[in-house]
């Protein structure tokens, strides 16, 4: 029947313009749904042709052929710009129609029975290797838009995860790979974290294998200088071992005691790049750095004196040649000899932060080099403190 006839036989309510109510059962529709719905619901003819069609399509649901023939139809039908265009305003038309109350799924919830087999059913699910590449290709260089990000930023303002949340977090955090290391795991796997930071397990609890480690702050009575441990949790670990580990890492995130000693510590916040330049600056071994100033002339005179022997410049780890890319690295810090600061003999050229192999920070910083990260972040928080 057509919604006029509906309307006169009394077997609808109008509510307003785009908005329909089935008198039977009590669903509200668009004037579109509101036809269908009644037809295949409440006529005879529809319930037979909706039983038919729905034992077509369960037929033919998983055979490849009938996919293929319908993907074949509608690949031929939107080559005519009249059913792109009327396709197109009729999905709008259904966006504006089915908005708010407007849409049959409005105010309604699932039931505690569904939600139940719908998770034991997802339960174990995963996606094959080909549709996860897939995935992988469609979601290279996608970000949020800025809106986006505001709007899901205010939506957790003031949100505090309940009781119930938070025992299944702590539940999936055992499953977590970083709960599971064990000190072997560590030293084999992250083994320039191992270098950095001294670890053992529980005295007090030999059988858990509980990680414990030192309190960065020295004036701390869990500070290695003192020979103090405490045990930290899993996001300070992830986060230690991610800033260490990988090449975007700024060798920050250090460890601090539940006892409030990151408040207190100098050097927290800051990256171990940050705290060598403030320091210099500090202790007036160096000042600003200039164009034209006295380092600029060391760099300069370093690189051409590579230049007269190789007849070009380039990292003497990787032997990368793009001059953007190099830099100057004092092979003892100025930090620890200030004397040889600005001696030529004393630069290595190799690869800066902007560089893929980044060298400066792999070779010129790592342990057994007067230039390590550890002594000198233990060096810089010795000294701040003093002062």
């Amino acid at each position: 029947m057509k919604l006029k006839d509906l309307l006169d036989q009394n077997l609808i309510k109008k509510i307003n313009e785009t908005k329909y109510q089935c008198k039977q059962c009590q669903l509200i529709f668009s004037k579109l749904g509101i036809t269908n719905h009644y037809f295949y619901m409440h006529e005879k003819n529809g319930i037979k042709k909706r039983k038919m069609l729905r034992d077509k399509s369960l037929k033919n649901n998983n055979t490849e052929k009938m996919k293929l023939k319908i993907s074949e139809k509608t690949k031929e039908a939107f080559k005519k710009e009249s059913v792109k265009h009327n396709f197109i305003k009729y999905v709008n038309r259904m966006k504006n129609e089915r908005m708010g109350e407007g849409n049959p799924f409005y105010g309604k919830k699932h039931t505690e029975e569904w939600k139940n087999n719908h998770s034991r059913k997802i339960k174990g699910f995963c996606h094959s290797e080909e549709t996860k590449e897939r995935l992988k290709i469609l979601r290279i260089g996608k970000k949020h838009k800025l809106e986006s990000i505001k709007k899901m930023s205010l939506a957790k303002l003031g949100k505090k995860a309940s009781l119930s949340t938070k025992i299944k977090m702590s539940e999936s955090h055992k499953n977590n790979t970083y709960s599971k290391l064990t000190i072997e795991k560590i030293n084999s796997k992250y083994t320039f974290f191992s270098q950095i930071e001294e670890m053992r397990y529980n005295p007090d609890k030999p059988e858990e294998k509980e990680i414990q480690v030192h309190c960065h702050n020295h004036n701390c009575s869990k500070s290695k200088e003192k020979d103090g441990w405490f045990t930290p949790n899993i996001e300070q670990l992830k986060r230690r071992i991610y800033e260490l580990e990988k090449d975007d890492g700024n060798g920050g995130c250090y460890f601090y005691c539940p006892d409030g000693c990151k408040q207190t510590c100098p050097t927290y916040g800051k990256s171990v790049a940050q705290l060598i330049k403030e320091d210099e600056i500090r202790a007036g071994i160096i000042k600003e750095e200039s164009p034209t100033g006295e380092l600029h002339i060391f760099r300069e005179e370093v690189l051409k004196r590579q230049r007269d022997e190789l007849g070009y410049n380039e990292c003497e780890y990787c032997r990368n040649k793009n001059l953007k890319e190099l830099v100057v690295h004092h092979e003892y810090p100025r930090k620890t000899h200030p004397q040889f600061e600005l001696d030529p003999d004393n630069g290595i050229v190799c690869c800066g932060m902007n560089s893929e192999n980044k060298c400066h920070y792999k070779y010129g910083h790592r342990k057994g080099t007067p230039c390590s990260t550890g002594n000198l972040a233990n060096k810089i928080c010795t000294q701040v403190g003093e002062i």
